[in-house]
């Protein structure tokens, strides 16, 4: 537990704010990770990026199989690529038809039943079409569409696949130098979704106290900084510092993005806003 003052303000020093400010951004990578991982599959934005990635792949199989000439008899790549397209054009399909029907219609229920053996039928398939291609390296002199064709597929079904790890890796600089750019995104992004898993509400955030800044407000520290934007705290902005034990503090505008995306201190984790009372909240809705 951190060290406090009379008015129960904490007391550290510079460089235990550098750590706090590594952990914050150690915890936002985590958060990011677990919600692109478990993000929800009916969501617009993801469909889009779905559609656009598997649909036109998945299409140049099925008319190149069935309008070509050419196959490779050494390997069953030319039946792989024909089937593989099929799923992942029917796996795009799913995903819409869930966007597109009520929770509690009987076509949500089937979408919802068959997109996993689907997804997991697509994993699969993807397997083994990356060992029949690496398997049969003759295809590429008697078969070079098929080959080619379904090289490609390999590569973006793996591509795909690791789209999350690929998103987190590119935002690591941004994570780095502009965190609150980082969190105002995923704030933005879903929002809505999140406060009703891991974020808490604006009004529940507005219930939590603050303070306006001034130079004794933090008494140890020689340049008080928010761990989100690394910026010192100027006389007069407003503070919110957390109901945690460790009684983190940081501007208001960024800890309130955060708190809407995960509501928990984003140096120590600990619950800021109970799930209890978000999941009241979320059935008065």
């Amino acid at each position: 537990m951190a060290e406090v003052d009379e008015e129960g303000t904490p007391v550290r020093g510079q460089s235990f704010l550098t750590q706090q400010s590594q952990n914050v951004r150690y915890n936002v990578i985590a958060d990011g990770v677990a919600q692109t991982g478990g993000a929800d599959r009916s969501h617009f934005v993801v469909l889009v990026i779905q559609t656009i990635m598997q649909l036109p792949p998945g299409l140049a199989a099925i008319f190149i199989v069935l309008m070509g000439q050419d196959t490779c008899d050494e390997s069953p790549l030319t039946a792989w690529a024909l089937i593989y397209g099929m799923t992942l054009g029917l796996s795009v399909s799913v995903g819409w038809t869930m966007y597109r029907s009520p929770a509690e219609s009987q076509t949500r229920q089937w979408a919802e039943t068959i997109r996993k053996p689907l997804d997991n039928f697509c994993l699969v398939l993807l397997i083994l079409g990356q060992i029949w291609v690496q398997s049969a390296p003759e295809c590429a002199d008697t078969s070079p569409v098929i080959f080619t064709l379904c090289f490609w597929l390999v590569v973006q079904g793996f591509c795909y696949l690791l789209l999350p790890c690929i998103v987190i890796i590119l935002m690591l600089p941004f994570l780095c130098f502009c965190l609150p750019c980082v969190i105002r995104l995923l704030a933005r992004f879903a929002g809505t979704e999140l406060s009703g898993r891991t974020g808490a509400s604006k009004e529940m955030i507005a219930k939590l106290s603050k303070k306006t800044f001034h130079a004794d407000l933090f008494t140890g520290e020689s340049d008080p900084q928010c761990s989100i934007c690394l910026c010192s705290y100027e006389e007069g902005q407003d503070v919110r510092i957390l109901p945690c034990d460790g009684r983190h503090h940081f501007h208001q505008d960024c800890i309130d993005e955060w708190l809407i995306v995960n509501a928990t201190c984003p140096i120590c984790r600990a619950k800021v806003v109970d799930n209890d009372n978000i999941e009241e909240e979320n059935n008065m809705v």
